[in-house]
Formats: structure tokens, sequence, C-alpha cells
């Protein structure tokens, strides 16, 4: 699930376009749920979740018109996980999100996973287990973009 909002006031005196790209990651997307009655929070967000985060906002950043001062806020929720790999599926998201809302940008972009592993095919959008198991891979690319550019 992904969100995208932009503030109604400019920001005066900002040199740069501000961008916020939130990747969450809850507890119940993996079917984890916590048993004590004392810990509620989820706790700060997981490599995995900063680098979606990351994956996120250089692809989509460089769409904005930079001369843009108003802050522009993305976030996209893990609500649950399977075989797909969720970083390219919020890639997906957060630019359904963007070409859905008001904010002015260039898009849509799309994002993909090609990896080569054991044997000689590339494969697209590769399961989890298949990337993060025992198999030997040569390359593990993401690929994101715009118009095949």
């Amino acid at each position: 699930m992904a969100t995208a909002c932009m503030s109604k006031d400019k920001q005066a005196g900002l040199g740069y376009f501000n961008l916020t790209v939130d990747y969450v990651e809850k507890f119940y997307a993996a079917g984890k749920i916590l048993g004590s009655r004392f810990v509620r929070r989820e706790g700060k967000p997981s490599e995995e979740a900063i680098l979606g985060s990351r994956v996120i906002d250089r692809t989509l950043r460089p769409l904005f018109e930079q001369s843009i001062r108003h802050a522009v806020q993305v976030i996209v929720t893990v609500l649950s996980v399977d075989d797909n790999d969720p970083t390219i599926l919020a890639v997906n998201a957060a630019s359904l999100a963007l070409s859905v809302s008001n904010i002015p940008w260039n898009g849509p972009v799309g994002c993909v996973r090609i990896g080569k592993y054991d044997s000689e095919n590339l494969v697209i959008n590769p399961a989890q287990i298949l990337r993060l198991g025992e198999a030997q891979y040569k390359f593990d690319l993401t690929v994101c973009g715009k118009n095949g550019n």
C-alpha cells in the first residue's frame, strides 16, 4: 500500500527539494505477532527497509522538477510478504500513488529485478527463496526507470 501527499504551503528559503520516502515493514507482514503485552512498538527500521526507501527515493527524485518548494512525502507500507520481493513492488506502488495524486512529476516508472543464478538463464523477478537461498548467483540486478531509458 502506498500513499503520496504534498504540503499546501511553500517552504520559503529552502534550497533543495524536500522529498521524504518512508518504507514501513510491519511485523504482521511476515506473520510475526509479538506475544509480550509490554512490547508494543515495531522498533527501528530494518536494513531492508532503509535500502527500500533509498531505492524508491533514487528512482523518484530525478523525475520531480527541482524548483518545487513544497514538501512531498511518499509512504509505502508492506502489508504482506510472500515469494515476491517487496522492494520491487514498493517502487511500482509508489509510482502508482504519485500517478493518481495531483502532485506534479514526470512519471510513471517501473521496477524489475533481473538475476542469473545456477543456470545460464536470466530470471525476471526471482522468488526470494532463489535469491536468498543456497543458489550461487552470478549477478542480481534491480532496474528502475521510465520509458525504457
